[in-house]
């Protein structure tokens, strides 16, 4: 299954969207919870006073159940490294 993440700069002035994978390998057991940590190093977003971040899309949605447990986001202010 692949899950989107859409950037939102300044209140719908732009959308950036990137897709990733949530498959692991071998797959999820039958009933069992399983984990995926994805790198999303193409998400970037500049010259923005205010993000929004939407995850999810429409085949997320409709095929079962899922839970975000935790994102974690760097962020550059103007060469200031925050995280």
């Amino acid at each position: 299954m692949n899950l989107t993440l859409t950037l939102i700069r300044d209140y719908e002035l732009e959308r950036r969207s990137v897709t990733f994978s949530l498959d692991q390998v071998g797959g999820p057991t039958e009933g069992t919870p399983y984990y995926v940590i994805a790198r999303m190093d193409s998400a970037r977003m500049a010259e923005a006073t205010a993000i929004q971040f939407e995850f999810g899309d429409a085949e997320a949605v409709s095929v079962s159940p899922w839970v975000l447990h935790k994102a974690a986001f760097n962020v550059d202010l103007q060469g200031h490294n925050v995280s």
